[in-house]
């Protein structure tokens, strides 16, 4: 099953560069719901109401060679993002004076290094 907006090409695309799979052709259906009279979970009934459920989209790809589910990496180094931690978002940070950054949810104190002045007397 796959998001409404999702086509072919966009499938094709992803599997070959997420997961490095050739895929040699895909089928794709939409698999309306029925047609009821009113909401499941309406308080009240109301007769001669009509509703419908959203469609599901399935997409088939025929690959060339069988899909097998990579690894749980052990090391997430790769992928922690350092933010600023600051109650002004992203743009109102002092990126060269903070020393609190925000890693994927909590708070780690990271020392900064002080920049280098390039004129012989210590000021910018």
């Amino acid at each position: 099953m796959v998001p409404l907006n999702l086509n072919k090409l966009d499938l094709r695309d992803y599997l070959y560069n997420v997961y490095n799979i050739k895929v040699l052709s895909v089928r794709s259906f939409v698999a309306q719901s029925p047609v009821r009279q009113d909401k499941p979970d309406a308080e009240r009934p109301k007769p001669r109401k009509w509703y419908r459920e959203k469609a599901k989209k399935y997409m088939i790809a025929e690959m060339e060679r069988p899909f097998v589910w990579p690894d749980v990496p052990e090391d997430f180094a790769p992928w922690v993002i350092l933010l600023p931690c600051s109650s002004h978002g992203l743009y109102g940070v002092d990126w060269e004076h903070t020393d609190e950054w925000r890693v994927l949810g909590g708070t780690k104190k990271l020392t900064m290094q002080p920049k280098r002045s390039k004129s012989p007397s210590g000021r910018p």
